[in-house]
């Protein structure tokens, strides 16, 4: 079954031979991308605030979970480019086809374990920076708020009992990096989906 097929591709993994994308374009393109999630987010909160309308509550509330997920997932991303390059490894940046989080390719082959690590946790260092951030400057005074922080911890949950495992058993468990995602199709990205989920939904509840 097509579901049940290694999604390697889909995670954007091996290299890539198409020529590099401007970086600044990128950039600018994410900039906007995460500063429009968070006009959305404060926007909805402010009238939620003024309207006290419970459509504008709930307006608020979907607004800050899809800005939190959509912002770690970007930045979590460069994290991945950034630790992958700070260590010199072979990774082109690529525009994905449709809508994809993915940035750049990681030459599995050329690259070393530790280039791979490197790249690894670049993007842990990144969502959790992001979560960080994210419950120090927000004051989590309404259910909004709290809401986008509760969404960057559940993509950081989702992202780090995915990659985790996998940093572990390529440096201590002997596992080639090539060989590292061959467990992954997306019925195992839909069950971390719902661990992340419920990461969030529990930060909430003692938020």
């Amino acid at each position: 079954m097509a579901d049940e097929q290694d999604i390697g591709a889909d995670l954007s993994l091996g290299a890539g031979d198409a020529a590099e994308p401007p970086l600044g374009g990128q950039l600018t393109q994410d900039a906007a991308l995460i500063l429009a999630g968070l006009a959305l987010f404060g926007g909805a909160e402010a009238w939620a605030a003024a309207s006290g309308l419970a459509l504008a509550q709930v307006v608020a509330v979907g607004n800050a979970l899809v800005a939190g997920w959509v912002i770690t997932s970007v930045l979590h991303e460069w994290g991945h480019y950034t630790g992958a390059k700070l260590a010199r490894a072979v990774a082109p940046r690529v525009k994905p086809p449709g809508f994809s989080f993915f940035r750049y390719r990681f030459d599995l082959e050329r690259n070393s374990l530790g280039q791979f690590t490197a790249m690894s946790l670049g993007g842990n260092v990144a969502h959790w920076g992001v979560f960080a951030a994210a419950f120090l400057l927000l004051p989590m005074a309404t259910l909004a708020q709290s809401g986008f922080v509760a969404a960057t911890f559940a993509f950081a949950v989702f992202a780090s009992v995915i990659e985790w495992p996998i940093i572990a058993r390529t440096n201590w468990g002997g596992l080639l990096p090539s060989k590292a995602f061959g467990h992954i199709n997306r019925s195992f990205i839909r069950r971390h989906y719902v661990i992340g989920g419920v990461g969030g939904a529990l930060f909430l509840a003692f938020a």
